[in-house]
């Protein structure tokens, strides 16, 4: 009996420190990501919208970093991307082979890709994978997601940069329906992309993402995670 309860003592102690382990890890990869420097990429921003300003050019890192945080909250997930001025930041990283690579694994341990809207396939996945990224991104500013009386600055982008062609929301776009089963209120993210991850060798397919394709059973929107 004694010895049992020795052993029941030695797994709850391991499984106590792998979570201390993980909580651990999950801080160090948020601060990565808050702390990243991303102003390198704003010349070649700058050229697809010289119409920003230098601290414009800083919310849209942070839309970026919102993007990559909220990767990180879902793990495995794939996440719609909400906003195209943030989804042209993020080409422009990734064409930064090496650095995306090394930036995606100290941060997710994986290999995050992009993947274009066409890979999204039927309007209920562009819906469930918009929903995750708010989801996620409410969660990191503290929104309600049901009742947002605000937008996350991922979601909030566009519009407030007047970006050309953007995508523009409202905190009632995701406003929860009022009748269990109305899916009345769910915005469409059709225009979105999408990202996916990759626990593999992926250094020769960064470059190429935006002639990628999500894998089986991901998720996409405009430009996806998965």
């Amino acid at each position: 009996m004694i010895g049992f309860l020795i052993l029941v003592a030695a797994f709850v102690a391991f499984v106590g420190v792998l979570q201390y382990q993980k909580v651990k890890t999950t801080a160090r990869r948020r601060s990565f990501i808050q702390d990243y420097d991303l102003t390198h990429l704003r010349p070649k921003l700058s050229h697809h919208y010289p119409e920003l300003t230098n601290e414009q050019l800083t919310q849209v890192e942070l839309g970026l970093k919102q993007f990559f945080q909220a990767n990180l909250l879902l793990e495995d997930q794939s996440l719609a991307m909400p906003s195209r001025v943030v989804d042209a930041l993020w080409h422009e990283f990734i064409l930064h082979t090496q650095e995306y690579h090394s930036f995606c694994y100290e941060a997710f341990d994986r290999f995050l890709h992009h993947c274009p809207s066409e890979a999204m396939k039927g309007k209920n996945k562009a819906q469930l994978s918009l929903r995750k990224t708010w989801r996620a991104c409410c969660s990191i500013e503290r929104i309600s997601p049901r009742r947002p009386a605000a937008l996350p600055i991922l979601f909030a982008l566009d519009a407030l940069l007047n970006i050309p062609n953007g995508y523009y929301y409202s905190a009632t776009d995701f406003r929860e329906p009022i009748t269990k089963g109305d899916s009345s209120t769910t915005t469409y993210a059709g225009h979105i992309g999408c990202t996916s991850m990759d626990s593999g060798d992926s250094s020769t397919s960064s470059s190429s993402s935006s002639n990628s394709s999500c894998s089986s059973g991901s998720s996409c929107g405009s430009g996806c995670s998965s």
